[in-house]
């Protein structure tokens, strides 16, 4: 299930916020959950927009997507180096 919402990356803490039929939706993650941080990137003929994948266990992740152009990369970089488990 996909909401729009905005993704806040702290200290020690990623956040994202959501608004769905008038209720907060937050999910928050402590960058010690996360294992993997990476870009996924449709095939070439798909008009779908780039996706980031936080990865928390081999069953649960998260994904990110519709960021503004060149935020994501951004996000990654930023992600990668705050995570001190993660591999991207």
């Amino acid at each position: 299930m996909a909401f729009q919402g905005t993704l806040y990356i702290l200290g020690k803490y990623t956040c994202f916020s959501a608004a769905e039929r008038g209720r907060n939706l937050p999910i928050i993650l402590e960058h010690a959950q996360i294992v993997k941080v990476e870009k996924q990137q449709p095939s070439r003929r798909s008009t779908k927009p780039d996706v980031l994948q936080l990865q928390l266990s081999e069953t649960e992740w998260m994904c990110v997507k519709d960021f503004e152009p060149g935020s994501l990369d951004s996000a990654l970089a930023l992600l990668a180096s705050m995570c001190p488990h993660a591999v991207s």
